[in-house]
């Protein structure tokens, strides 16, 4: 008995505390995706006032944060996304992207009620695919190109209400999401691609111009000689 408690209480203690970290995520074929999380958990909370508190949740560095982004790159945003809290019969989640420089400034939202955004996407469906309580995504399609080498912020500006629903699907490049450690919480979600810096193109004339000036550098010596 004595080891078989021993054997529970290490079993026990090898599971981790789950963690609601934002993450970028590369989901290959030059498609990103930028998600976090807040909700009943969030140290602080958006109010029912829009824009009356704006939670900082978190951002992309492009610079910092994508292997090979070089400054003269871009990023496109292209897909915005919620899932969780903001189903039909849910109170609005509000959230709101910022470049770091002036290049983008705009807000989404999800949700049963009417708040002012500049894209209202459809409520959260459910059951997500965790089945009930969970919610899939619900998305809406944007094109938004950011100035070179320039990252994003995200904040959550305006909460409705909690209603026990959390993230439980996979979203439409393939990464899959399991909420249900965070009952009553909202993932906000961005897709986004890298537009590469354009190399600068040699004139079709040049390499000709260079082998006429060579020729003729040639020509003089031989002259010089004779």
């Amino acid at each position: 008995m004595r080891r078989f408690l021993v054997a529970v209480l290490a079993l026990c203690g090898s599971f981790a505390a789950p963690t609601a970290e934002a993450a970028t995520i590369n989901s290959g074929s030059g498609q990103y995706v930028w998600t976090d999380l807040v909700g009943t958990f969030s140290a602080t909370q958006a109010t029912s006032t829009p824009g009356a508190v704006s939670v900082l949740m978190s951002g992309v560095d492009p610079l910092s944060d994508i292997a090979g982004f070089s400054a003269g790159d871009q990023l496109l945003i292209t897909m915005l996304g919620i899932a969780g809290d903001s189903r039909a019969t849910s109170g609005d989640n509000r959230f709101r992207l910022t470049s770091s420089g002036t290049t983008a400034d705009f807000t989404w939202v999800a949700g049963q009620q009417s708040t002012a955004a500049d894209y209202r996407l459809a409520p959260t469906p459910e059951p997500g695919a965790l089945g009930f309580p969970s919610t899939g995504f619900t998305y809406q399609s944007v094109s938004y190109l950011l100035a070179p080498g320039e990252g994003f912020n995200v904040f959550w500006d305006y909460h409705h209400d909690y209603d026990g629903r959390y993230a439980g699907a996979t979203d439409i490049l393939g990464n899959a999401f399991d909420d249900s450690a965070f009952p009553s919480s909202i993932r906000a979600w961005v897709q986004f691609e890298i537009v590469e810096a354009a190399a600068v193109p040699v004139p079709a004339a040049l390499p000709l111009l260079l082998a006429g000036l060579g020729g003729l550098g040639l020509a003089t010596r031989r002259r010089r000689r004779t």
